[in-house]
């Protein structure tokens, strides 16, 4: 014969309600005994797992106290309903509480809340819940610093980044777009790293200049817009230098100074070498771009002197000289 609290686990895995009430019937304890006897996990859990949204309404009626309770692996009951998409039970875990707000916001296992495991799993409705009870958990960070957006692009769920971004548009908290995780990691950031090639742009005002621009390039993918930013970089550093060595032309030590500046951009190449990659085609793509942004402003500066350079400079002015000589005769009244 099966103990009460095996009865009660066997109800709560099924959905059975009128088994519930047996039990409470020959125990009214029942439901407390269960806590004693199985702490790990209170019957809250197993309905919630096993998405018995009748059994649901009933225990948190019951005992609305089993909301807010962890199970052995951190999870409360919210979190398991987030995660596997059951709006209508996350429903009825935010009203069988008094303190909505709070509930949204407990932190469980790795400092994660109901919105980081919606965002996780993608479940776009569970967050429009979430969030339309409590816009304050779109704030809610993990134990590393990282948002729900964070999340929703670290496993790839694209479509529950847009929405998100919708959310915080609507509610004012475009900021959060642009926080960093405790290694200074921001969405963009994240989304060059794991190499998202599928990350939706969003026009909308007002974030134009943040995440508009940043999804842009994220949506190029680590093919383009992490060699973008190495080129740009690259690019201004040279010039930087290439201005320095301008400027101290007529300084003393022009050899110690002209050793310093190569030994930087020797230093810096070195440098960009150890960044992660695991294709020999972008290695290669990588030491072209890293050339050619070094050499371009040297070239730009030294051309006009070369035998080439000076050529097309006299071609240039002539070809001016001529159509200047031109308009003179067709519009003397201008000269």
């Amino acid at each position: 014969m099966l103990s009460s609290t095996r009865r009660l686990f066997e109800a709560s895995l099924n959905g059975d309600v009128g088994e519930l009430h047996q039990l409470i019937k020959e125990n009214p304890l029942i439901l407390a005994d269960y806590s004693l006897v199985s702490p790990h996990e209170n019957p809250l859990h197993v309905a919630t797992k096993a998405m018995k949204l009748s059994y649901v309404k009933e225990i948190v009626k019951l005992k609305p106290e089993f909301v807010k309770e962890l199970n052995k692996d951190g999870f409360r009951p919210l979190d398991i309903a987030s995660a596997l998409g059951h709006v209508e039970i996350v429903k009825v875990l935010i009203k069988g509480t008094t303190t909505t707000s709070n509930l949204c916001r407990l932190k469980g296992r790795d400092g994660r809340t109901a919105i980081h495991y919606a965002a996780m799993s993608g479940k776009i409705e569970v967050i429009d819940v979430l969030i339309s009870s409590c816009k304050e958990c779109v704030e809610d960070l993990t134990c590393v610093g990282e948002t729900s957006l964070h999340l929703a692009v670290k496993f790839n769920k694209f479509q529950a980044f847009t929405n998100l971004v919708e959310w915080i548009q609507r509610i004012g908290e475009e900021e959060i777009v642009n926080w960093g995780d405790n290694d200074g990691n921001t969405v963009l950031h994240l989304a060059v790293a794991t190499k998202q090639h599928q990350m939706p742009y969003i026009p909308s005002e007002p974030l134009p200049f943040t995440v508009g621009f940043g999804v842009v390039l994220a949506n190029l993918g680590t093919l383009a817009a992490s060699e973008m930013f190495l080129f740009g970089n690259s690019l201004g550093l040279t010039a930087s230098l290439n201005v320095i060595i301008y400027l101290t032309a007529g300084f003393p030590f022009q050899r110690e100074l002209h050793i310093s500046i190569y030994s930087m951009l020797f230093a810096y190449g070195w440098s960009v070498q150890g960044l992660e990659s695991s294709e020999n085609s972008k290695v290669g793509m990588r030491n072209v771009i890293l050339g050619f942004a070094f050499l371009l402003p040297f070239v730009l500066r030294w051309f006009p002197r070369w035998g080439i350079g000076k050529r097309i400079r006299l071609w240039w002015i002539n070809k001016m000289i001529m159509i200047r000589n031109t308009r003179v005769q067709h519009y003397p009244t201008l000269w």
